[in-house]
């Protein structure tokens, strides 16, 4: 069986096969970022006969957010976002009313845009893995991550003791990738924004993303500035939109 690998953690290692009809489970405004954890209530009959599968096979999804801007499919199923976040499940309990309640683990990011046709009850993708990029020149991201930090330090005071103390955690973390997809799972609380972050595979990109946003919601709470180096494209002050 051969498999990609998403991340240093085994936990990341997805095998190709799995890939090839990916059950989605398309939500409103939810995005599972990767190292995250996500816990859901399934109740309609359809994701009931996806977790059946789920829990019988490869143990994963996409959660795929719901996009607006778009119309239906040839299917008239509602649009999603191309770019999903993939869970594997971690827990699953079954209720007495056949519903399911589930612990997922974001472990990788994937386009979902090659769906196949309607013949489950669930929609279901041929899904290609989105890596992450890490740029040859170190010095930019390097710098990129030390705003991050600094901002997130300034972000204490403004998000509540449980996030806080996510960040906390963070202080020994080296992985560029890993540092902003959890800061931004533990700071930024609008849908498109988290979606932009999901969708972003070059690491430096996201790392300066999340800095821009971490520096959007600190201006917001008229904290400052000062101290910060300078990075290119850091977007302060604008509002960025869904991917």
């Amino acid at each position: 069986m051969t498999s990609t690998w998403t991340g240093t953690d085994p936990r990341f290692r997805i095998a190709n096969e799995a890939l090839e009809e990916l059950p989605i489970f398309p939500l409103p405004n939810t995005v599972l970022l990767p190292r995250t954890l996500m816990s859901l209530h399934v109740f309609e009959p359809r994701y009931r006969a996806l977790m059946e599968d789920c829990i019988d096979g490869h143990r994963l999804m996409a959660i795929g957010m719901l996009d607006d801007d778009r119309g239906p499919d040839e299917y008239e199923r509602p649009p999603i976002h191309r770019i999903a976040g993939i869970g594997r499940l971690r827990k699953s309990t079954r209720k007495a009313d056949g519903g399911f309640n589930i612990l997922l683990e974001g472990v990788g990011r994937a386009d979902i845009s090659s769906e196949w046709g309607p013949t489950k009850p669930y929609r279901r993708a041929r899904a290609r893995m989105l890596m992450d990029e890490i740029p040859k020149d170190k010095g930019d991201l390097a710098l990129a991550m030390f705003n991050l930090r600094t901002l997130s330090a300034r972000a204490l005071a403004h998000i509540t003791e449980q996030e806080a103390e996510i960040l906390r955690s963070l202080n020994g973390v080296q992985d560029p990738a890993c540092l902003a997809d959890i800061i931004a799972a533990a700071t930024i609380e609008d849908s498109g924004d988290r979606q932009h972050v999901l969708s972003t595979a070059s690491v430096l990109e996201r790392v300066q993303l999340v800095a821009g946003l971490l520096g959007q919601m600190l201006l917001t709470a008229q904290d400052g500035f000062e101290g910060l180096e300078p990075i290119a494209d850091m977007r302060w002050g604008i509002t960025l939109g869904r991917a």
